[in-house]
């Protein structure tokens, strides 16, 4: 998929997932995840590349992007990540804030994102998947 797509910002996580010291052992979340994309008619969106990134700020402001995971929405708009790791950590002092964000292209174009929601039910506390919906513009 190319580099060239447009990201909506998507705090998932420092509040809801939580945030881990670099010395901290606790190995990342792993959880399912799955979506649907609309347009903004609420039609649903078929055959769109949907991409989960890793964005990390650094403490000298640089920016590092990594590939968590991508999939392709099917003719009811819906897309399956499968079982996700969500690398919440901040590697203190190296960086200072991290952004799970969300991408999206359609028709061999970028497609602008107007909004994403998403629930995560817990069991025990802890967080057993994660269902996101994302609008576009």
């Amino acid at each position: 998929m190319q580099r060239a797509l447009i990201l909506a910002g998507i705090v998932v996580g420092m509040a809801t997932l939580g945030v881990r010291a670099a010395s901290n052992t606790t190995p990342p979340l792993v959880v399912p995840m799955s979506g649907s994309i609309v347009d903004a008619q609420n039609q649903p969106v078929a055959g769109a590349d949907v991409i989960l990134e890793r964005q990390a700020t650094s403490a000298t402001g640089g920016q590092s992007l990594q590939t968590v995971a991508s999939g392709r929405t099917d003719a009811r708009g819906g897309f399956t990540l499968d079982v996700v790791s969500l690398d919440t950590e901040v590697r203190f002092p190296l960086e200072t804030e991290v952004r799970l964000t969300y991408g999206v292209r359609h028709a061999d174009q970028s497609a602008a994102i107007d909004s994403v929601t998403f629930t995560a039910p817990r069991s025990a506390g802890a967080i057993t998947s994660v269902e996101a919906r994302i609008r576009l513009k």
